[in-house]
Order: C-alpha cells, then structure tokens, then sequence
C-alpha cells in the first residue's frame, strides 16, 4: 500500500512523455493504431489492477500519427479495481498471521509457509516490476 502511494498515485496527471520509459511501456503496452486496446493487453492489466490508464488513448494515436509528441496525461482512478489491491495486501497479512499463530503453538505447515512466502516474493516482484 505504501509503495502505491509513493510511486503510483504520483503518476497521476502528468503528461505520458514525462514518464520513464517502463511507466510509458505499461500505460501503452497493447495500444492499437486504432486508439483501442487489444484483447489482453498489458495496459488493460495494469488499469483493472491499479486504476493506471492514459486519458485519452485515441488522442495519443492522432499525435503520434502525425509526429507530434502527444500531451496525452496518464491518470490513476481510485475504484473498485483499486479495493482489489486493498484486498490481496490484507489478504497476505491475515495469511501471515494466520501462520505465524500456528508456528506458535508448534503446528508445522511448511507446504502452506512456502507457498505464502513464495506469493510474497512474487507479489513484491511484481510490484516493482510495475513500479
């Protein structure tokens, strides 16, 4: 949650050319010529998983098009997708604790600790990658 804030929420409202490179690749990755998305398209994720999106994607495609620098904002939504976020962050923090109690009272479950700690590298992995 901390890292949404600090790194995604700062996104919002700033002209896409402003942006690093991986930020462009992930507000634009399955952009059609068209100004629609593809069917499975990275930025589709990244909108339903953190409310990223560009502002208007069809005015980016008109300025590219016609070799201009787009000044196409990217914005970052507070919605529903967001809870989802929300969701799976208290979802690994019940998890923890959940196993955390368990190992207190000597109950062994090494298949369930791999699995949340492997969740939890991917997750963090993820996250950065995304950031």
């Amino acid at each position: 949650m901390e890292l949404y804030h600090a790194e995604i929420r700062l996104l919002h409202r700033r002209v896409i050319a402003e942006h690093p490179e991986h930020v462009r690749e992930i507000a634009l990755g399955g952009l059609k010529s068209d100004g629609s998305y593809s069917e499975n398209a990275y930025a589709k994720f990244v909108y339903d998983f953190l409310g990223l999106k560009l502002e208007d994607p069809q005015r980016y495609i008109a300025s590219a098009k016609l070799w201009k620098m787009p000044d196409v904002k990217v914005v970052v939504e507070d919605s529903l997708q967001y809870n989802f976020v929300k969701f799976v962050h208290y979802l690994n923090k019940l998890t923890e604790f959940i196993l955390g109690k368990a190992r207190g009272v000597s109950i062994e479950l090494p298949q369930a600790a791999e699995a949340c700690s492997a969740w939890s590298r991917r997750r963090d992995v993820c996250v950065h990658f995304l950031c």
